[in-house]
């Protein structure tokens, strides 16, 4: 590979935070924007995929539903998920916790869908309209 194909990325320094010059913008430690919306959505597919196949089972064992838990009801709909508790905030960016905070963060008619084509259409269609920041 010649230096020719390989993208230029520039890093700038201003005050003490390092920031990278690319097609996107300037963003820092050079992760975009793009990306961090990118990997939300896909951790969005990968939780709903898990939530209705009931698979794997070791992982789906660790999501409770907060209609399951609570005795008594709520004006919330029945497809909120139970926010375990953190005691670090590395525990709290972990998977299981950031999967859990993004899934209850979604509107109850695109999580009542019945297939996983109809989830990430209604999905994508309210990122892309800006009704849902991730």
């Amino acid at each position: 590979m010649t230096s020719n194909t390989l993208p230029y990325i520039a890093p700038h320094v201003t005050s003490t935070m390092p920031y990278f010059k690319s097609k996107g913008g300037i963003t820092r430690y050079g992760t975009s924007h793009k990306a961090t919306r990118r990997r939300k959505l896909l951790t969005l597919f990968l939780t709903f995929k898990m939530l209705s196949s009931q698979q794997p089972p070791y992982l789906f064992e660790k999501y409770r539903f907060r209609s399951s838990v609570t005795a008594h009801t709520t004006r919330a709909h029945p497809l909120l998920l139970e926010i375990p508790l953190a005691r670090t905030e590395a525990y709290h960016k972990e998977f299981l916790s950031s999967s859990i905070s993004l899934w209850n963060s979604i509107p109850y008619p695109i999580l009542n869908t019945l297939s996983f084509c109809a989830f990430k259409t209604l999905l994508m269609k309210a990122v892309g309209n800006k009704s849902i920041t991730l």
